[in-house]
């Protein structure tokens, strides 16, 4: 008979505490669109998840992001763009320590509704007028699809820790866009997103409550939704602790 090795044992283990735990992110982020004469403005966004992690680092959470901005078109100074962007996430995972490196793997189902408008104001257009006046729908997207999360942090020695975030989500659903008539259409959109940053464990400061941190850092992402490319770039403040 054939000899069989025995499984290697496994240095990945649970690296956080079990139990329900809240993550929450201040956003500042400015805007980028495939249209050369879009300039974006900077603005507030939001980002909550709340979860419940096992013992043995299996974890379930719903995350939520919202984001409202407002852009100038550099041709056109009667032209305003604003965009209305929701996503929400469901996610199942597994959190291990390997070594000095603490990792969070997910996937789950994502929705999510995109929104980008353009609204054309002038005060005395001439006859004819030289462009649209009011607001056109650039883009009105609503969907579903599968997503995929790593998260991982890195110890730096005492409560200093860098992190890194990758997520991409494939959502299928319907779009409709402002154009001679307005129409509505199926539609594919990929989203790709990327954060990094340094945190800061809080642990001793608040009394020992479990998994306390802030973390400060940086994001971006990529969406592109029937061939309309959008980006957010930007800073991220974010407070996490568990419960």
């Amino acid at each position: 008979m054939a000899y069989t090795p025995p499984a290697p044992t496994s240095d990945c283990d649970a690296c956080n505490a079990p139990g329900f735990y809240l993550n929450a992110a201040a956003l500042y982020l400015n805007s980028a669109a495939s249209d050369s004469d879009y300039d974006g403005d900077w603005d507030f966004g939001a980002r909550v998840g709340v979860g419940f992690e096992r013992p043995d680092g299996l974890f379930y959470e719903i995350e939520g992001f919202w984001y409202e901005g407002e852009g100038d078109d550099s041709s056109d100074p009667f032209v305003q763009y604003d965009s209305e962007i929701y996503a929400i996430d469901f996610l199942i995972g597994d959190n291990l320590h390997c070594g000095e490196a603490c990792l969070d793997l997910a996937f789950g189902l994502r929705y999510a509704s995109f929104e980008l408008t353009g609204t054309r104001n002038e005060p005395d257009p001439q006859t004819p007028p030289p462009g649209f006046n009011g607001t056109r729908t650039l883009a009105d997207f609503d969907g579903w699809g599968p997503t995929v999360q790593l998260e991982g942090t890195r110890s730096l020695g005492g409560p200093w820790s860098l992190y890194g975030e990758l997520q991409q989500s494939i959502l299928f659903g319907d779009i409709k866009v402002d154009e001679k008539i307005s129409r509505e259409r199926d539609a594919l959109a990929f989203v790709t997103e990327i954060a990094g940053g340094v945190q800061y464990d809080l642990a001793a400061m608040m009394g020992g409550v479990s998994g306390a941190h802030v973390r400060l850092g940086g994001e971006g992402q990529y969406w592109v939704i029937d061939g309309n490319d959008f980006g957010l770039y930007g800073a991220a403040l974010s407070v996490g602790f568990t419960f």
